[in-house]
């Protein structure tokens, strides 16, 4: 806009300081205003609003909520980018529970560890033994929290 208010200055010869302002410079500030304001509503409702919604989701995801966005975008990269999403949630869903599986290996090393005292001891009494058991309960909890979906 600002090269074609020159050109067209320099066209006309010459131009009085308030014609110039009201014939070139007032209505190039108005244009870029009314092109600014369209493409910020555009770039807004189009792109990073849908971006924002897909970030707000992925922290969602991050504390726990295995749910997937509604896919309303009119972009293909963000539609895209969606369906990434979603198929990332869907795997996230269907993986086993690693946490479960890490504490299941740390109620392994324990149980280890207890029976190793047993072995050690020179006489094994019913009461050594309740460790023992309470120990592979827990194991047996986790390793099923690792392997039901």
């Amino acid at each position: 806009m600002t090269a074609y208010t020159l050109f067209e200055i320099l066209s006309s010869g010459s131009v009085s300081g308030p014609e110039i302002v009201t014939h070139h410079v007032l209505p190039t500030i108005f244009i870029g205003i009314i092109i600014w304001a369209v493409l910020t509503l555009l770039l807004r409702s189009k792109v990073i609003a849908p971006v924002e919604n897909i970030l707000g989701h992925l922290k969602h995801i991050g504390n726990g909520r295995l749910a997937e966005i509604e896919n309303h975008a009119e972009i293909s990269e963000i539609r895209g980018i969606i369906s990434g999403v979603n198929s990332l949630t869907d795997k996230l869903k269907k993986a086993p529970d690693n946490e479960g599986l890490s504490k299941a290996i740390d109620d392994l090393v324990k149980l280890r560890a207890d029976l190793k005292g047993l072995i050690d001891n020179d006489q094994i009494t019913p009461d050594d033994l309740v460790p023992v058991m309470r120990d592979l309960r827990r194991l047996e909890g986790h390793f099923l929290s690792a392997l039901v979906e």
